[in-house]
């Protein structure tokens, strides 16, 4: 016997009842500090830079972050110094699965405070919901992958697709605080 398939185990998304979301949370804080990304309590920014494993980009208003899935050309920005000054530049780069961009209006010209928060977010989707978000780029329904500034709500209305983003955005909101 086969058991009942559901939302969770169609969309390959992880089972998280609300009493593990610590114990994930600190297994996912050990993971990431073995590999870098973590130093002390902190996300280690540098090292994402350094990297290229974070970028700076020039994404839509309502886009706070995004990760990349697959190998794609981005548009992102950088700091270039001159003699006398800083100069900000757009540039073309080829991204490798796992880049992830921040948006470039959100971070540096409003300086907003949840940078590492975000970055945590795509973090978890890239440890926990890759598969799934893959699946979704193969779909023919358009879906948007990306850290919203807009809160999302489940519906029953919803189809199956949106429900199973709505959790893995829902995941990824808890586990990355």
């Amino acid at each position: 016997m086969f058991p009942e398939d559901n939302i969770l185990s169609q969309f390959i998304l992880l089972y998280i009842p609300r009493e593990s979301v610590e114990d994930i949370g600190n297994g996912i804080y050990k993971a990431f500090t073995k590999n870098g990304i973590f130093y002390g309590c902190k996300i280690n920014i540098d090292y994402l830079v350094e990297t290229r494993t974070l970028c700076i980009s020039p994404l839509n208003d309502n886009c706070l972050g995004r990760i990349i899935l697959a190998k794609s050309d981005v548009e992102i920005m950088r700091y270039e110094q001159t003699k006398q000054e800083k100069i900000l530049k757009k540039e073309k780069i080829h991204a490798e699965p796992g880049t992830i961009l921040l948006n470039y209006k959100k971070y540096v010209e409003e300086g907003d405070g949840r940078m590492r928060v975000t970055i945590a977010h795509e973090l978890i989707h890239l440890r926990y919901h890759s598969r799934f978000l893959k699946v979704l780029l193969l779909g023919e329904e358009k879906v948007d992958l990306y850290s919203s500034t807009e809160p999302i709500t489940l519906t029953d209305n919803m189809t199956d697709i949106h429900k199973a983003l709505c959790i893995a955005e829902w995941q990824a909101n808890v586990l990355s605080m």
